[in-house]
């Protein structure tokens, strides 16, 4: 079976409730919606991380040919993680047969997808095998510990972040270095053609002013409505916010922040800029995969006598194969 996103999901399963959930996870994660899962019965999904290729012989008449392992493949293992929640209402609430605006079971099921989906997000970009070990570690780690070279600054010093802000010094030229380094970022992608981008708000709403300036803006639209940047043939994405959505001075929390050094790390108090993260997805790069599609079940009336429960859960992993599969641009100031 091909592998399947979130609107594969969505036309085939048979279950309403089910369907409703996949609808909020899509609106929510742009980034779920963009993954593809293949789907892998499995607890540990195992593929071989191919290395760096050697030289094929030439030979002359009535010679053997050579012999070479390429690239040494490495065994690469990754786990499934169990991601979901009960969602239990009192039965009064759910039996009420009061005209309502909103449902409280629904409203509980769609809080429970938006905070999901979120939660997914930042994993997916942050996470760490000690944050969270129950969670999917996260791709800024990966590559941070395995795949440094990927990572290229966007002021080609090397030391220090690009100034784009647009009262900053060298301004126009920045720009052009910007231009030049976002496709270096690009080009280190195996075959120079990652999928998509993953970025903040911050990011996209100054890269869709400089395109449309110089005249390169092109827009795509997905299956929901919703318009994403075309750069390339590359998707970009907008990570969004965490689940606590705001601080607590109503200022948003954004999975990828504008708080890093040049160099990618988050420094809440130092950091002034931001970065994009490029992912090449199929069976031989970057893959997602699903123990089973994501799924829900309403239990009902659970032993208390007093409980209503449905269960929402999602089993899933990402395992990476070629070593190309990821890059990520840092040091990108804006203001």
């Amino acid at each position: 079976m091909a592998a399947l996103t979130l609107a594969d999901m969505y036309l085939m399963s048979p279950y309403q409730l089910t369907q409703g959930i996949i609808k909020t996870l899509q609106e929510e994660s742009q980034l779920a919606d963009t993954l593809s899962f293949e789907n892998i019965q499995a607890l540990t999904v195992q593929t071989y991380r191919s290395g760096k290729l050697q030289p094929v012989s030439w030979r002359k008449i009535n010679e053997p040919f050579g012999s070479v392992i390429q690239g040494k493949p490495q065994p690469v293992s990754a786990g499934v993680f169990s991601f979901g929640n009960s969602i239990d209402v009192d039965y009064l609430i759910a039996d009420d047969k009061t005209p309502k605006i909103v449902d409280p079971m629904t409203q509980q099921v769609d809080d429970t997808i938006t905070a999901m989906a979120r939660q997914f997000n930042d994993a997916w970009v942050n996470n760490t095998p000690t944050k969270d070990p129950q969670a999917i570690v996260g791709v800024r780690y990966m590559i941070n510990e395995e795949f440094s070279g990927q990572k290229i600054c966007a002021n080609p010093a090397g030391n220090a972040v690009l100034d784009l802000s647009p009262t900053g010094q060298n301004y126009a030229t920045n720009i052009s270095i910007f231009f030049l380094q976002l496709d270096k970022a690009i080009n280190a992608i195996d075959g120079k053609k990652p999928d998509f981008a993953v970025c903040n708000s911050t990011f996209l709403t100054h890269f869709t002013a400089l395109l449309r300036d110089s005249g390169y803006l092109k827009m795509t639209e997905d299956s929901i409505g919703r318009k994403f940047i075309d750069y390339n043939g590359v998707k970009f994405i907008d990570a969004g916010n965490t689940y606590e959505d705001t601080d607590q001075y109503g200022a948003d929390i954004p999975i990828i922040t504008d708080k890093e050094l040049y160099n990618g790390t988050v420094d809440l108090s130092d950091g002034n800029s931001t970065s994009v993260m490029f992912v090449r997805q199929d069976k031989t790069h970057y893959q997602a995969w699903q123990f089973a599609p994501l799924s829900s079940e309403h239990i009902g009336r659970l032993d208390d006598g007093v409980t209503d429960r449905t269960i929402v859960k999602w089993d899933i992993g990402h395992i990476i194969t070629h070593p190309r599969s990821l890059s990520w641009l840092t040091g990108l100031k804006f203001a």
